[in-house]
C-alpha cells in the first residue's frame, strides 16, 4: 500500500506549526492571563485559552491528514 508523500508532508508541516501553540498558550496564560484575571481582566486569559484550542485544532487536522496519507484508498 503506497503512501501519498505530498499529503504526509502537508500533515507533518501542520503538526510542526501546532507545536509552538502548545508551549505559547500555557506560557502566555501564566505570564499575562492569570495575573490579569485576578484583577478582573479576563481577556488575556481568554486569549491564552484560545491559543491552546488552536493547538488542539491544528493537531487534530494534521493527524487526520497524516492518517489519510497512510490509509487512503487510491
Amino acid at each position: 500500500m503506497p503512501t501519498d508523500k505530498a499529503k504526509l508532508m502537508k500533515g507533518l508541516n501542520i503538526l510542526a506549526i501546532s507545536f509552538p501553540f502548545y508551549f505559547f498558550g500555557p506560557a502566555f496564560y501564566y505570564w499575562k492571563g492569570a495575573p490579569e484575571m485576578r484583577e478582573g481582566n479576563w481577556i488575556w486569559a481568554a486569549a491564552a485559552i484560545i491559543l491552546m484550542f488552536v493547538a488542539i485544532a491544528f493537531t487534530v487536522r494534521a493527524l487526520a491528514i497524516i492518517l489519510d496519507a497512510f490509509f487512503d484508498k487510491h
